[in-house]
């Protein structure tokens, strides 16, 4: 019977050694698995935390709460929704600065609801044109609170009502277009305090009674087709750039005498107002006024009472004509 022979060391050792090999792989995978696992957890951790503490997007939902006021009837606007990135780095229609909303550019979007005081949480608004659709309701006195806002063009869609006494507060306001609406009732006299308004189109409403007199002063105004009192009649422009019959710059020498149009005149006495006047003279009143271009010159201006009067104009230029070749310093 052949003798068993006994295990070779050599093989002995391999077989430790592979043993070995095998735990020392499965520790490695373990410990490879086990911080993988919580670098994991500790990345949702951050990612839970980070999307927990984010701020909501306040002028974000401030516009779609606004276009769902508007109407997008006719789903012009499609990018504007809660889950796209902030309105300032895609949204359509949306100008920015400095990551808040500054414009929107709205006109013409067949547009047939109503504005929403969501307006106001964009409180960085600059510019609002949304002319030329079919919106309605009362113009909002709640605007009053958009303190940065400068241009507002509403014009030609269907707002009803007056023209808020509130949106006198807009003191940043230079443009102010309303043109073809339904608006009724008078002109605020609070609108006078808006010092900085270039622009004023209040044509096409169904305005009533007087204007204040210092809306004469912004450089383009625009009141007709509405039941104000201004035209010819009255002696008051309905449009700025026009003349009004009797008023034109006469075809006169005036030698050395610096020649004013009347709208000059009409702004350095504040639309001659009353409250100006500091005589009477043969052919009109004389009003105390200021000169802007002038360093604030003061001056005294007459104005011819009756145009119309028999020789009255004639004897007038001939007075100016007088007064213009006399040299004296306190003649402009």
């Amino acid at each position: 019977m052949p003798a068993l022979e006994p295990p070779q060391r050599g093989n002995r050792k391999t077989t430790k050694s592979s043993v070995e090999s095998i735990w020392s792989s499965m520790l490695k995978d373990f410990w490879c698995w086990h911080i993988h696992s919580k670098l994991i957890i500790i990345f949702l951790g951050v990612l839970r935390f980070s999307h927990s503490s984010r701020k909501p997007d306040i002028e974000g939902e401030a516009l779609v709460e606004l276009l769902t006021a508007l109407n997008d009837s006719n789903h012009r606007i499609t990018d504007w929704n809660y889950f796209l990135v902030s309105p300032c780095a895609s949204w359509s229609h949306v100008t920015c600065i400095n990551e808040h909303v500054v414009s929107l550019s709205l006109a013409s979007n067949g547009f047939t609801g109503t504005l929403s005081p969501s307006i106001t949480k964009l409180k960085y608004l600059i510019s609002l044109e949304l002319q030329d659709n079919n919106l309605h309701g009362f113009l909002p006195d709640y605007l009053n609170n958009m303190m940065h806002l400068q241009n507002l063009n509403l014009a030609h869609n269907n707002f009803s009502g007056s023209i808020p006494i509130t949106w006198g507060q807009l003191c940043g306001l230079k443009h102010l277009v309303l043109r073809r609406n339904n608006l009724s009732g008078s002109v605020p006299d609070s609108i006078a305090n808006i010092t900085g308004l270039k622009e004023l189109d209040l044509s096409s409403n169904d305005l009533t009674g007087r204007i204040p007199a210092q809306l004469y002063s912004i450089p383009t105004f625009n009141f007709t087709g509405t039941h104000l009192n201004c035209g010819s009649s009255l002696r008051q422009p309905c449009v700025s750039g026009t003349s009004i019959p009797g008023e034109d710059d006469c075809k006169i020498s005036l030698g050395q005498v610096r020649r004013f149009s009347f709208r000059e005149l009409q702004l350095a006495t504040n639309n001659f107002n009353e409250s100006n006047g500091i005589g009477q003279g043969g052919f009109g009143k004389v009003y105390k006024g200021t000169l802007s271009d002038l360093d604030n010159t003061e001056v005294a201006v007459k104005r011819l009472t009756d145009y119309n009067s028999p020789g009255g104009d004639a004897a007038f230029q001939r007075e100016v004509q007088l007064i213009s070749v006399a040299v004296h310093k306190n003649l402009l």
